[in-house]
């Protein structure tokens, strides 16, 4: 795989040297539990349905926390995010949009404390930037596409997004990124954001109609439905694909008296859906 040798610098301290995203060391400390990876460009929400799923989860007796040894100890700025972490996930601001030097990996265990998966969460250049249309990823992101656990991923689409342009590219950057999947082991889900800035796609009773919305997505999105066609072609008559497709919303976003943008959680059917799709 090749890698992207952009440099880039933490935009919450001045004073931080340049760094090669490509330099960072990073280790995954359990190798059998799986790895759910947002996959989306900048400002997508990848983040935020990070947050809201933690949130959703924590209310129901789950234990999320930073995984600190997935960098070395050394590495301040990524214990900084740690220390951050539960900060950010129980306050109301709107989550900070993730920088490249700030990815980070988050732990989700059960009630009784026994692991269920990781969460991976990175800035939205390190997987498709509009302006470049060579496919290319940071050597932290090949490291944990070849790692041995299962992976998940979640690829993120919205309505009504930039040009048919840029979304053709994008769908042309997923296509792409799929050799770099196990079609057996690896999940696959197509999550549909910021569903709540389509009205029309919501029934009288609060829920979406996921027939509809998958129509749209797939009139959006040209081509994005076929790079999961099923191949066997006995399974194709039940299962024509190999993706779950989920509706999801964060919540509500809002300006404050101070200017500071904050959000409130919408309804839990959204992280709910997401979650029984992770765990089935």
């Amino acid at each position: 795989m090749k890698e992207n040798n952009k440099t880039c610098l933490p935009a919450q301290d001045d004073n931080v040297i340049l760094q090669d995203v490509n330099q960072i060391q990073v280790s995954i400390p359990n190798k059998r539990i799986p790895i759910v990876i947002p996959y989306g460009p900048q400002a997508c929400g990848k983040t935020m349905m990070i947050f809201r799923l933690c949130k959703y989860l924590l209310k129901r007796g789950y234990h999320i926390k930073p995984v600190r040894d997935f960098r070395p100890v050394s590495d301040k700025y990524y214990q900084d995010c740690c220390e951050q972490f539960e900060k950010y996930l129980h306050n109301a601001e709107t989550a900070i949009s993730t920088n490249p030097l700030g990815f980070i990996l988050i732990e989700i265990s059960d009630k009784n404390g026994w692991p269920i998966c990781y969460l991976f969460d990175a800035e939205g250049n390190c997987y498709f930037d509009p302006f470049i249309s060579q496919t290319s990823y940071p050597t932290f992101i090949n490291y944990i596409i070849c790692s041995p656990n299962p992976k998940q991923y979640i690829f993120f689409v919205e309505p009504n997004w930039e040009d048919i342009q840029t979304r053709n590219s994008y769908v042309r950057h997923i296509a792409d990124f799929q050799r770099h999947c196990n079609r057996r082991k690896d999940k696959q889900i197509i999550l549909y954001n910021k569903i709540d800035k389509c009205p029309l796609y919501i029934t009288p009773t609060g829920y979406v109609d996921k027939k509809i919305a998958a129509m749209d997505c797939q009139n959006q999105f040209a081509g994005l439905f076929d790079i999961f066609r099923q191949r066997n072609p006995i399974i194709r008559w039940l299962q024509p694909y190999i993706f779950k497709f989920i509706p999801f919303s964060s919540g509500f976003f809002y300006q404050d008296v101070s200017g500071i943008y904050k959000y409130e959680a919408g309804i839990d059917l959204y992280p709910q859906l997401l979650w029984q799709a992770i765990t089935k």
